[in-house]
């Protein structure tokens, strides 16, 4: 069975060698560009490079200590207020089932 992406916030990630990433980009680099998230930011390694203050999904692998860029989705609008509130929602209806 292939392996999956693992959807997580950028404080979650631990060791997975494959991630998906939700957030915004704040910096562009010659070669990367930090995605934050309400949690944290992180450092992506990739040849196609988002917009500054774009919202992107980025799907990732691991190589070493570095994440790198597989698929890159743009998300821009996505409203990530609404996207908050629903997962919040979510997670409440979890507890209490």
């Amino acid at each position: 069975m292939p392996e999956r992406f693992v959807p997580l916030k950028i404080s979650q990630i631990k060791d997975e060698d494959k991630i998906a990433l939700l957030g915004k980009v704040k910096e562009t680099k010659e070669m990367s560009f930090i995605l934050e998230d309400d949690t944290g930011e992180i450092e992506i390694l990739s040849t196609t490079l988002p917009e500054k203050n774009s919202i992107v999904r980025v799907f990732c692998s691991r190589e070493g200590n570095s994440y790198i860029a597989e698929i890159l989705q743009d998300m821009s609008k996505l409203d990530l207020n609404i996207l908050k509130e629903v997962e919040e929602l979510y997670n409440k209806v979890g507890e209490n089932v």
